[in-house]
């Protein structure tokens, strides 16, 4: 039978804070680590198990006693360490030992005196007096001064020093030996890898696997920083069939799982300086042992967001004052007066993508508003974001701590790709609802309102692919006033070819190298196939321009 057992355990505090659907086993004779970042939901856990939080009956067992009902008597069995250790302030360290050995109706201090020779705690002092790790040195001399045969250990040596963390991974390991069990929750994967048998990883308030250690050691990537002598032998070295985490200089570093060997063998044609190795964090375990990849980061993208949303609003004040000019301009009168300009002009005019004689209001605002203006300006918003989130961060080296604290490039490349996916359709479906609003009030029962959301989701289609552009030229280089030069000059070329084309005549052909003759309004409005089918096709090459940024980013060398 299991010495604790907990199944299918949950308390929900909203807002996805809590734990749920918790469930694992742990024997007689096991260490069990349970490890997680803060806040993932261990100490609930742990809580549960101890009665403070009385969980729900028959989902939390010690020895087959109940923690909903028994806990008097599980508490006898147990030693306990909290994450926070809060003592007798007005007492000293002795005091409370001896207090606490008299509270559970003990006389022996033998082994709480061994705990004090162990980790060389003067007990003497003031507790109000004491660091947090001479707190942490009497806690642990009061969870193992009973010698219980169950120990749940919260956290237990934080405030230790590295020396007296080393004491005690051997105090476990020596209970371990002498047939206790114990649950021993941490966020520090070097100490439950020296003293845990299992180890059962909980993250976000769900259990994401339980392993032998063995299996995750084995799975374990090592990072060695490299030196080399000279910058030369670094480009030699690049061309190595290793992973690469980061160069810079004549500094590399290098990610090896099990090639070891290989790597002690190729180095040995190179001349070094020094060869180093990097601790990973815990958030690299998780992402090396479970599902390899976290995709979205919360924290990168609401960073951008609160970074980003003044363009957005400046942009979106923008288009509110054009497309209200816009629609006060929508005149019998004045579209004859335009009418007069055009054919006076006709050359500028159907430059600019207004050569049609509108006939109603749709007609009118897909003419006058969308043959020019929804384009340029939701471009250079695009524009100016997708170099922003990437490529400004490489040339001004804040990619550097992005990529250096344990999160993967393809989680930074798809975050700030949402970053922009979210502020385009944020934009153009603003002045989607702000059209609506205002053609209603003003000239109620004209727009053809179904058709007008048709060309805003082609617009929609359309910026994103520009839009992809400049993401994946952000991507693809390292420097800001080349990833501008060529994000912004390539949908440039594409408006200053699809002017040209609409002056028709001998370089109307021009119309075919360009992507925003896929965006005909047109065609949109009168339902017709082709429309949709060139929407399609836009929409391809949005999805290729932000994969090749993916691909290219993920690989490349950043001058960092």
């Amino acid at each position: 039978m299991s010495v604790i057992e907990i199944k299918n355990l949950n308390k929900d505090y909203g807002n996805n804070k809590g734990i749920f659907d918790i469930s694992f086993k742990i024997e007689k004779g096991e260490v069990f680590g349970f490890l997680g970042p803060n806040g993932a939901g261990k100490t609930t856990t742990i809580r549960h198990l101890l009665g403070f939080i009385i969980p729900p009956i028959d989902t939390c067992i010690i020895e087959g006693l109940d923690c909903s009902k028994d806990i008097a008597e599980i508490q006898k069995k147990i030693g306990y360490i909290p994450g926070e250790i809060n003592l007798m302030d007005n007492i000293t360290g002795m005091q409370f030992i001896k207090f606490m050995a008299e509270y559970r109706g003990m006389k022996d201090l033998g082994r709480a005196e061994e705990i004090i020779n162990r980790f060389d705690l003067n007990p003497h002092g003031k507790i109000k007096k004491m660091s947090k790790g001479m707190k942490q040195k009497v806690g642990l001399a009061v969870a193992f001064m009973h010698d219980p045969d169950v120990l749940i250990l919260d956290e237990p040596t934080s405030g230790l020093d590295p020396l007296m963390q080393n004491k005690f991974v051997d105090l476990i390991n020596e209970e371990k030996k002498r047939g206790k069990t114990i649950l021993m929750s941490s966020h520090m994967f070097e100490e439950v890898e020296k003293t845990c048998n299992r180890v059962g990883i909980i993250r976000q308030g769900k259990m994401v696997s339980i392993d032998d250690i063995d299996a995750l050691q084995n799975t374990k990537q090592k990072i060695y920083i490299i030196t080399f002598k000279n910058i030369e032998d670094v480009h030699k070295f690049k061309n190595e069939q290793f992973s690469f985490r980061k160069i810079k200089d004549n500094i590399v570093e290098v990610i090896i799982k099990n090639e070891i060997n290989e790597l002690i063998r190729c180095l040995e044609k190179y001349d070094l300086i020094n060869l180093d190795i990097v601790h990973q964090s815990l958030e690299e375990i998780f992402m090396q042992f479970y599902g390899g990849i976290v995709m979205f980061n919360k924290a990168l993208f609401k960073l951008e967001w609160k970074s980003n949303y003044k363009i957005l609003i400046i942009f979106g004040l923008i288009l509110t004052m054009y497309t209200t000019v816009m629609l006060t301009m929508y005149d019998p009168k004045l579209g004859t007066a335009l009418e007069t300009f055009a054919e006076t002009m006709p050359e500028i005019m159907a430059m600019i993508g207004m050569s049609r004689t509108p006939t109603n209001l749709i007609d009118f605002l897909s003419t006058y508003l969308y043959g020019l203006i929804m384009i340029v300006f939701p471009l250079i918003f695009g524009v100016l974001l997708s170099l922003r989130l990437i490529v400004k961060k490489v040339d001004n080296g804040v990619m550097s701590y992005l990529l250096s604290s344990g999160v993967e490039r393809k989680s930074v490349w798809f975050t700030q790709m949402l970053v922009i996916i979210t502020n385009v359709f944020i934009l153009i479906g603003y002045c989607t609802i702000l059209g609506i609003v205002l053609s209603e009030m003003m000239f109620p029962g004209k727009l053809d309102i179904g058709a007008y959301v048709t060309i805003n989701v082609g617009t929609l289609i359309l910026q994103l692919t520009l839009s992809g552009i400049c993401y994946m030229c952000s991507c693809i280089f390292n420097e800001y006033r080349l990833a501008a030069l060529f994000g912004s000059g390539i949908p440039i070329i594409f408006i200053m070819i699809q002017m040209l084309s609409n002056m028709q005549g001998s370089i109307e052909w021009l119309k075919y190298v360009t992507l925003l003759t896929l965006f005909d309004p047109v065609r949109l409005i009168a339902g017709n196939s082709e429309g949709y089918i060139m929407l399609g096709i836009l929409s391809i090459v949005a999805f290729v321009c932000y994969i090749l940024g993916l691909v290219v980013f993920n690989k490349k060398s950043m001058s960092l």
